[in-house]
């Protein structure tokens, strides 16, 4: 039986009826916090999602977003990334968000997809935003996730600039860094976005905005604190690895890339040129005017990633629908 985990609940985020919080072993014996929100009875049932939320995020933060997916008869899982939210931390002590090597994360995805499966029947949908979206493309390009109908990605963090200049500098300046000791320590200029509204380029919905605001005042422990010079190097290696010539051909299926055009916190115009790259692979719909948290944008851009999503799905899934509107629990 799994280990229980802490599950944050305040007013301000409720949480759909019957989540659970528990704990999952990764391969190396780490703990991974998953949040399981089943289905609830008198929905029609069509599968089930496992969600990978981005940097600095957890669980609780998709609650709306769980119940949408209820909405569309989808089960989901949210699985917190290592060193996020209540998943492990990668170090002993306070090393909240280190990372030497992003493919940690990819095996990682592997327990929680089995940590789905155990719970849910399928068909399985990925969805996954902005850091979790490049790890599910590593991941998926490994040729893990067999089983999986499909993937839907917001704004996948697949590069960071659009210039070559300012990557190379950036790159020069995180191994000067890391050279003389500083791989765990902050990246200069880095500010927290989600402490006020005013100035940040994450959303313009106020309301999402403070709702994230309060999960962080309410479990401060399980904030991941601002970036690390070893985490944005292995970002970046990443970054490198998705970009390789024909990396993305090893794709299994079609994925869908859903971009904000207004993105300031990854490079929007990477996700355009991977599109015309791999017509075969990578769907592409741009959201205009929409910045990078398109899950906790306004209402008429969330519309547009919601439109995009229930298209795709209808192309991955069949419609048939199991008559029982309860999850399908698989223990």
């Amino acid at each position: 039986m799994a280990e229980s985990a802490p599950l944050i609940r305040i007013e301000e985020a409720p949480q759909p009826d019957g989540a659970q919080a528990a704990y999952v072993e990764a391969e190396d014996g780490a703990r991974l916090r998953v949040v399981h929100y089943p289905l609830p009875r008198g929905r029609r049932r069509r599968g089930a999602v496992l969600l990978m939320p981005g940097w600095s995020e957890f669980a609780e933060k998709y609650a709306e977003v769980a119940g949408e997916l209820h909405e569309r008869g989808f089960a989901v899982l949210v699985c917190d990334p290592r060193g996020q939210g209540y998943s492990q931390r990668l170090q002993d002590g306070d090393m909240r968000g280190h990372v030497t090597d992003f493919r940690v994360f990819v095996s990682d995805l592997t327990a929680c997809f089995e940590a789905l499966k155990a719970r849910e029947a399928g068909p399985y949908v990925l969805m996954a935003h902005s850091m979790g979206g490049l790890i599910a493309l590593e991941w998926l390009v490994e040729g893990q996730g067999q089983g999986l109908a499909g993937a839907a990605l917001s704004a996948p963090f697949t590069n960071l600039f659009s210039g070559r200049l300012k990557t190379a500098a950036t790159r020069a300046i995180l191994r000067a860094g890391i050279a003389i000791g500083k791989g765990r320590s902050s990246v200069p200029g880095a500010r927290e976005q989600s402490a006020r509204f005013e100035g940040n380029v994450l959303t313009q919905d106020e309301r999402r905005h403070r709702r994230f605001r309060k999960l962080l005042e309410a479990a401060p422990d399980a904030a991941a604190g601002p970036p690390k010079f070893d985490w944005l190097a292995a970002a970046l290696a990443a970054n490198e690895r998705i970009a390789a010539p024909g990396a993305l051909d090893r794709l299994p299926f079609k994925v869908l890339l859903v971009s904000a055009s207004r993105d300031e916190t990854v490079d929007a115009s990477h996700h355009h040129a991977l599109a015309a790259a791999y017509p075969e692979k990578i769907k592409l719909v741009s959201v205009e005017g929409a910045r990078h948290e398109l899950l906790m944008e306004l209402d008429r851009y969330r519309d547009q990633f919601w439109a995009a999503f229930d298209g795709y799905v209808d192309e991955r899934l069949p419609i048939a629908t199991s008559v029982d509107a309860s999850s399908a629990p698989r223990t």
